[in-house]
């Protein structure tokens, strides 16, 4: 870890504090007591920071890291509208610290500390769970993929989900060439519990 403040800014550092939950922290701390903590993750190509700050100086030391850090794999554009950082979403806010924050589908509260699927990603999957249960003809394998890896991200945040991929995962190790949920009990049942799960974890957010 580098010492707080000892990377200097980078040029995209001032999209990230636009909203309230920077400017209305102290600008620096002298609490040494209380430590920085913060928690950096790299997903395919999204870079995603979490951090509980003590002033504005710590979450500007953390968003030089990950811009620095994005130009070291992705080398800088001289022209900001092409930059790999990519402006446009910066310009959008994507980057800005925020309390609340809706990051890869999932809508996650710093207050509250709690997450839940965003209304677009949980509309999504339950349109797939009542398309593959209500399907005769049954779905095609790559349609039934998708939904295994829909519900496979949804688990990561909703307690019991992880059990409920095993039906699913023997299916994908069989690669028939369609998927008949209504022919098969244990699926069925399985649909049905995802939906359900879902439906309760949307009324109430994942701690």
């Amino acid at each position: 870890q580098t010492d707080i403040g000892s990377l200097g800014p980078h040029k995209f550092t001032h999209y990230t504090q636009v909203e309230n939950a920077f400017t209305t922290l102290p600008e620096t701390t002298k609490d040494s007591e209380r430590p920085f903590r913060y928690l950096i993750e790299v997903f395919v190509d999204d870079y995603i920071a979490l951090a509980i700050p003590r002033s504005q100086r710590d979450l500007n030391h953390l968003s030089s890291a990950v811009l620095h850090g994005i130009h070291t794999v992705f080398p800088a554009d001289e022209c900001d509208a092409n930059d790999p950082a990519s402006e446009k979403k910066l310009k959008k806010k994507e980057g800005a610290w925020a309390v609340t924050k809706d990051c890869l589908g999932w809508i996650f509260d710093g207050d509250d500390k709690t997450l839940e699927l965003d209304d677009d990603r949980l509309a999504e999957i339950q349109g797939l769970l009542k398309q593959a249960s209500r399907s005769k003809r049954g779905i095609p394998l790559q349609k039934f993929f998708q939904l295994a890896g829909k519900l496979r991200h949804a688990a990561f945040g909703i307690p019991g989900g992880l059990g409920l991929m095993t039906p699913i995962n023997k299916i994908l190790s069989i690669e028939p060439t369609y998927v008949h949920v209504h022919k098969n009990q244990q699926l069925k049942q399985v649909m049905q519990d995802w939906r359900h799960l879902l439906r309760t974890a949307h009324s109430e957010a994942t701690k």
